[in-house]
């Protein structure tokens, strides 16, 4: 008797050991639980299998069920679990795209019948951060001539240049390998941001000149869609018909691409300035670049357009060939080729423009018109450390050709001056001093660039008339004794044609409708729209032409008016009269007999 308690006793120790202990197959229930809080593609999701009894009997077999709602034959999967203990299970299931998805577990003990299931869990799976989708090219579908895609920057995923009235159509190609439902949206702002249909022929729509920015966003449709990026992408078109190339300034004598340069040291700085006026429809600068010798030794990239750089590079003694280059945002260029002799010579003379402060005037520095400029000009030379000298001192302004400075000095180891004040004339001004040891046996030339604020408006300096594809001039400030006659038999019945031509200090800017007014010979005003010339030489000079056919011209004088409030320049200066009245530009055309 005790012999079968025993056993009886090390045999319930066994089950329980086992836990497996006898339950009525209704008894059982299964539930489901998670144990990541976020969900998300390419991470794995550990489920817990849990039953209520323990059911410890070997083979039985839980299974996880996984169902992908938003595929279109709701795909299923099947994983079997892990045994943990007689009541406990584990599975992972790692999503490879995102969406929602249904979760069931199933469970069926051996040797039984019946299958018991689990709560169903309904979770959606975000795309991760790692594999968000990705914007991996934006091409153009226009003509190449109509735009020219730039370079990308910090700012912008793609940027481009349109001719003005083109339409750009994009082509948006994405990396989405772990994303259902990607929806990609295009707009000037995040309020209109509008879902587009077809990423290969993104149409934006008939662009003007001016600059335009664009955001994108990318949708996921399967959740309400929500925004992917945090930021949208942005993308600018820059719309200009910019069809000027820029330009190089160089302070320097330049004869058939010749320069010759001297030093005192075995070196010389080299300065290039590269221009494009912003305010003549330039869109701006967007690359330039100096190479010595084939080799770069400089390179400018201007993402957003820029009026002007500067560069300073150094030359050693020798001969060398510089080649500059210089490109706008709408892609027109200029280069140039230069040959660069430097030579070390034994005398070398340096000008340096001060103001009253004592303050070094840089080239890039803009003076007020009334401002005073002081020179300190030196002469150094080897052979003459210790022994006196006649030093000649001419400082000279070649822009206006007016001497600021001309003094001797006799017998005299002094190698330095300071000049008196003076004042420099408006707008752009080329300094040049030149030195002259005892009467002409060592010469030395430097130079300086200064610049004053431009407070005069527009100058109409001349005019020209064509008749008969002969060119008559019938208005020129500068040498008025080269004004031809017109004569009746000239013009009479004839539709001439007029070229009137305006010079300033700085860039001159116009009003896109220029009207020349006509009035004379005893008629009332008449009018022709003035159309611009694009190909003057700089842009500080322009010209204007149109037919005149509203006046038949006869014996007698004629006056030509130009409204002065349609002319100005980028200082804002517009032609007035003393009492600060905006005054009317004119000439008068004499037809004699």
């Amino acid at each position: 008797m005790k012999r079968m308690i025993l056993l009886s006793i090390i045999f319930i120790m066994f089950l329980l050991l086992n836990g497996c202990i006898a339950t009525q197959n209704n008894d059982i229930r299964v539930s489901l639980s998670t144990v990541e809080t976020k969900f998300i593609t390419n991470k794995p999701i550990t489920f817990n299998i849990k039953l209520n009894l323990p059911y410890g009997v070997k083979g039985s077999a839980a299974s996880l069920i996984v169902t992908s709602v938003d595929s279109p034959d709701n795909d299923e999967t099947t994983i079997s679990a892990t045994r943990v203990n007689s009541s406990e299970y584990i599975a992972s299931y790692t999503p490879n795209k995102n969406g929602n998805y249904k979760f069931k577990a199933k469970f069926m003990g051996l040797g039984s019948t019946k299958e018991y299931e689990s709560n169903e869990i309904i979770k959606y799976i975000r795309v991760s951060s790692e594999d968000f989708p990705k914007i991996l090219n934006i091409s153009i579908n226009n003509n190449l001539n109509d735009v020219k895609v730039l370079n990308k920057d910090e700012n912008y995923i793609f940027r481009a240049v349109v001719k003005p009235n083109v339409s750009p159509s994009l082509n948006i190609s994405l990396d989405a390998s772990a994303m259902n439902g990607l929806k990609i949206g295009i707009g000037t702002n995040q309020q209109n941001i509008q879902i587009v249909t077809d990423m290969n022929n993104i149409e934006l729509g008939t662009l003007t000149t001016g600059i335009y920015e664009y955001l994108i966003q990318l949708y996921d449709s399967l959740n309400n869609n929500l925004a992917v990026f945090n930021e949208p992408q942005k993308i600018q078109f820059i719309v200009t018909n910019d069809l000027l190339s820029p330009t190089f300034d160089l302070d320097y004598t330049i004869t058939k691409n010749k320069i010759n340069l001297e030093t005192y040291s075995n070196s010389i700085p080299f300065s290039v300035n590269f221009i494009e006026d912003k305010n003549l429809d330039n869109i701006g600068l967007y690359k330039t670049k100096i190479s010595v010798d084939g080799t770069d030794v400089h390179n400018g990239l201007f993402q957003n357009g820029q009026s002007k750089d500067s560069a300073v590079i150094n030359l050693s003694t020798g001969l060398h060939t510089v080649y500059l280059y210089a490109e706008d945002l709408a892609g027109n260029s200029d280069d140039k080729t230069y040959s660069v002799e430097v030579k070390k010579v034994d005398i070398k003379a340096t000008v340096t423009p001060k103001n009253n402060s004592g303050d070094i005037i840089q080239s890039t520095d803009i003076l007020n018109n009334d401002d005073f400029v002081f020179f300190d000009l030196n002469v150094y030379a080897e052979t003459l450390e210790s022994t006196p000298a006649t030093y000649h001192y001419l400082l000279k302004n070649l822009t206006t050709n007016r001497i600021l400075y001309d003094e001797t000095f006799s017998n005299t180891l002094q190698k330095s001056v300071t000049t008196p004040a003076t004042q420099i004339e408006e707008g752009e001004n080329t300094i040049q001093l030149e030195v002259t040891v005892n009467g002409g046996d060592l010469v030395a030339r430097s130079g300086a660039f200064i610049q004053v604020q431009d407070v005069t408006a527009p100058e109409l300096y001349k005019a020209e008339m064509t008749i008969d594809s002969k060119v008559y001039k019938i208005y020129d400030k500068d040498n008025p004794s080269s004004i031809a006659t017109i004569t009746n038999s000239i013009i009479q019945n004839k539709t001439p044609s007029i070229k009137v031509y305006f010079r300033d200090k700085s860039a001159i800017s116009y009003s896109k409708d220029i009207s020349l007014y006509i009035d004379g010979n005893g008629t009332t005003d008449n009018f022709e729209q003035l159309s611009v010339d694009r190909n003057y030489v700089t842009d500080k000079s322009i010209a204007y032409t149109t037919t005149i056919d509203v006046i038949s011209f006869g014996t007698g004088q004629y006056e030509f008016r130009i409204p002065g409030s349609s002319i100005t320049d980028a200082n804002g200066n517009i032609e007035k009269d003393k009492d600060g009245n905006v005054v009317d530009y004119s000439f008068t055309l004499n037809v004699v007999n």
